[in-house]
């Protein structure tokens, strides 16, 4: 009775062990929400779209959460899409995206950054961009074409 009392009580403290880890990791993986919101009824957003993050293409290996500051040009893969609204969850190496969004980080999870984009049309065909941090607004841009979006995340 005593070895199936201890097997019993190592199989729940792997169990819980493997829980743990998974909640720490699934926490760290997932460092930025970004959100475009788009303030256009005609405008159309394809499911497929590269997304960069950091100084140019060539230096995205580099480029570390820490050091997203150096720019930003916000294109990727929707997750979750609603009436012109994606959300986008970055990975916390700020290089990729990951598609997904797992069942730990749902219900456990919270992104260490929040980014909404405001896209809104100007009456010469451009755009207009706003980026924002739970209401802050920390850039700018009357022309996001010409311009692109450029701001600095964390501390």
């Amino acid at each position: 009775m005593k070895i199936k009392v201890k097997n019993c009580m190592i199989v729940f403290v792997v169990i819980v062990a493997i829980v743990i880890v998974l909640l720490i990791s699934d926490y760290l993986y997932h460092g930025i929400r970004a959100t475009i919101r788009i303030n256009d009824n005609s405008f159309k957003l394809s499911d497929d779209i590269d997304c960069h993050f950091g100084v140019d293409n060539n230096q995205m290996e580099k480029v570390s959460s820490k050091s997203i500051k150096d720019g930003i040009k916000f294109k990727s893969y929707a997750i979750e899409k609603a009436a012109y609204e994606y959300t986008f969850c970055l990975e916390g190496n700020g290089i990729r995206v990951n598609p997904r969004i797992s069942f730990f980080h749902q219900f456990f999870a919270h992104d260490r950054y929040s980014v909404l984009i405001e896209l809104t049309p100007n009456s010469d065909g451009t755009y207009r961009a706003v980026v924002s941090e739970k209401g802050h607004v920390f850039y700018e841009c009357d022309d996001v074409e010409k311009d692109g979006i450029a701001f600095q995340i964390g501390p």
